[in-house]
């Protein structure tokens, strides 16, 4: 039930993509909730559109607070429920960097919101 809220007004018509799904913590070094990293796993359960989506991100928290909106907002976008953001290339990797990439967020993070809350929900807090 971990992602029960973020997925409480997922689109149930004609035109959504019917999924299950599994949120997962992979436990980072000494247990220190600071190295865990989010995981949450999905697939379709409607045969003509056979989709299965991931989401692993290192040292993000919980499934359900990180990985889990990514998966719902790609689930959102193939049955054009929503839009993404253009796909971007990245860089090709510097193996000499010292600093750290910049952090992104979606131009419209609606997909991530839920009809419990005007913010984005996770499982411990609404970030409005």
């Amino acid at each position: 039930t971990t992602g029960e809220h973020l997925f409480f007004d997922y689109p149930r018509g004609p035109e959504a993509i019917p999924i299950a799904g599994k949120t997962g913590t992979a436990q980072g070094r000494n247990n220190y909730p600071w190295n865990d990293s989010s995981v949450f796993a999905a697939f379709s359960t409607d045969e003509s559109r056979p989709y299965v989506v991931s989401a692993y991100l290192e040292k993000a928290g919980y499934g359900s607070q990180a990985a889990a909106p990514v998966v719902k907002c790609t689930f959102l976008a193939l049955a054009d429920e929503t839009r993404l953001d253009p796909v971007v290339l990245s860089d090709p990797l510097d193996l000499d960097a010292t600093v750290a990439a910049p952090s992104q967020e979606l131009g419209d993070r609606s997909c991530q919101q839920s009809k419990l809350s005007d913010g984005v929900l996770t499982d411990e807090r609404v970030v409005e």
